[in-house]
């Protein structure tokens, strides 16, 4: 009797140390599995925030880009309002010596020699009888030099559009047309003043 208790609690002996041992093991496998889950939903966790806060800096990024697109516009809207403002008062004094000088006798001077530069457009009597001469009405009363020059048959027009002097030589038969009015000298001189003014406006 004695014998069969000893073997039982032998028995029970080795039952209690593999269930301990097997407990022991599942509590290990089990920590395992919490730290393998735990490092998953950690990087997890890291990648959601990593790909919020790209998401955030590129918002933020874009949002600065089209404040600075915004401000670069207007800075340039305003750069371009002056310098078409200086522009027009600058050519617009300009504009106003130029109608002074023309009621002047220096100009009447001035008028007779480019018209003598002019006559190489037309070299022979024929090409000067088909000229149209357009001047501005003031400078009509100069028609006896003109016709001095380009002979009687040429025909000298007033032209209410030349405000400032000069004047224009046109053949339409040659389609030939010469432009010596100080408005169109004005107008091509616009560019290389936006050139020279210093205020240079990029697009």
């Amino acid at each position: 009797m004695a014998y069969d208790q000893e073997k039982v609690a032998a028995f029970e002996n080795v039952i209690t140390k593999e269930t301990d041992e097997k407990i022991k093991k599942y509590q290990e496998d089990l920590k395992a599995y919490e730290e393998l889950e735990l490092e998953k939903t950690k990087n997890l966790e890291y990648e959601k925030m990593f790909t919020y806060m790209q998401a955030q800096v590129h918002q933020i990024q874009s949002k600065y880009k089209q404040l600075l697109t915004k401000e670069k516009l207007s800075s340039r809207r305003e750069l371009l309002s002056f310098r078409n403002g200086l522009t027009d008062k600058v050519f617009g004094l300009a504009e106003e010596k130029l109608l002074a000088f023309s009621s002047t006798k220096e100009y009447q001077t001035y008028f007779v020699e480019e018209l003598k530069k002019a006559l190489a457009e037309f070299p022979d009597e024929a090409s000067r009888k088909r000229v149209e001469i357009l001047v501005k009405k003031e400078d009509l009363k100069l028609e006896a030099e003109i016709k001095k020059l380009f002979g009687e048959g040429v025909t000298v027009t007033g032209d209410k559009k030349n405000r400032l002097g000069g004047f224009i030589l046109r053949d339409n038969e040659k389609g030939l047309l010469v432009d010596k009015t100080f408005a169109s000298a004005l107008l091509d001189r616009r560019p290389e003043f936006y050139g020279t003014c210093g205020l240079k406006v990029d697009f």
